[in-house]
C-alpha cells in the first residue's frame, strides 16, 4: 500500500515548485519589460535632444544669413541625423526639423522673425 503522507508531501513539493516557477517567470517578464521601457524612454529623450540641437544650428545659420532657405538639408551626427526645411518671407521664417535616431523620430516646428539681427521665436512646437 502507498504511504498517504508521502504522496501528500510529494504533491505539496510539486505544487510549491510550480508556484515558484510561475513567480520567477512573471518576475523575469516584468524585468524585461522595465528594461525595454527604460530603453525606449532613453532613445526618445535622445532623439528629442537631437532635434533641439538641429533647431539651434538652423537658427544660428539663419541668423548669419537671414536669406538662407534650407530644403531637405541634412545634418549628420555619429548616431543619427536631422532633415531641416526652412522657409523665409521677409523677416518671418519657419523651420521644420525631423530628427532620426535609428528607429526613433522626432519632429519639431519653429516659427519666428528676425528683427535687427535678433531672432524672436513666435512658436516652438515639439
Amino acid at each position: 500500500m502507498y504511504n498517504q503522507k508521502g504522496i501528500s508531501a510529494l504533491l505539496l513539493v510539486v505544487l510549491i515548485g510550480a508556484v515558484a516557477l510561475i513567480f520567477i517567470n512573471t518576475t523575469a517578464i516584468m524585468s524585461i519589460d522595465e528594461v525595454e521601457s527604460a530603453f525606449i524612454s532613453e532613445r526618445g529623450s535622445s532623439v528629442k535632444s537631437l532635434s533641439l540641437s538641429c533647431a539651434e544650428e538652423a537658427l544660428r545659420r539663419i541668423q548669419i544669413d537671414n536669406s538662407l532657405e534650407m530644403s531637405d538639408y541634412v545634418l549628420d551626427f555619429n548616431d543619427g541625423d536631422c532633415v531641416i526645411n526652412s522657409s523665409i518671407s521677409g523677416n518671418d521664417f519657419s523651420l521644420n526639423i525631423i530628427a532620426n535616431l535609428g528607429d526613433y523620430y522626432h519632429e519639431l516646428n519653429v516659427d519666428g522673425e528676425i528683427v535687427d539681427d535678433v531672432i524672436n521665436i513666435i512658436s516652438w512646437n515639439n
